[in-house]
């Protein structure tokens, strides 16, 4: 019989000397909330905790943070102070 996965979730993913790995944090471990285990170890254990992390990124990655969109309106402002600019500097 398999053995429960220990893992509650995996909260991002790290790189320690050079080796992919993941921040999780833990089911009943008295003690220990979260620890950073190689991402091979956890593969192992928690396929499933894996495939919920990465679709957990992409949803993420879909949303536009509010920085994201302040940076997307000053550039576009930038872009047209840059057109008036040019179209000054080329008149006679």
């Amino acid at each position: 019989m398999p053995e429960k996965c220990p893992v509650s979730e995996i909260i991002k993913t790290r790189k320690v000397q050079g080796r992919e790995s993941f921040e999780v944090s833990w089911n009943d471990l008295e003690g220990l909330e979260t620890s950073i285990v190689p991402a091979d170890l956890v593969e192992r254990a928690c396929p499933e905790k894996i495939i919920e992390f990465k679709e957990k990124m992409e949803v993420k990655k879909k949303k536009p943070t509010p920085k994201q969109k302040a940076t997307k309106i000053k550039t576009e402002g930038n872009k047209f102070t840059n057109q008036i600019f040019f179209y000054y500097r080329t008149q006679p």
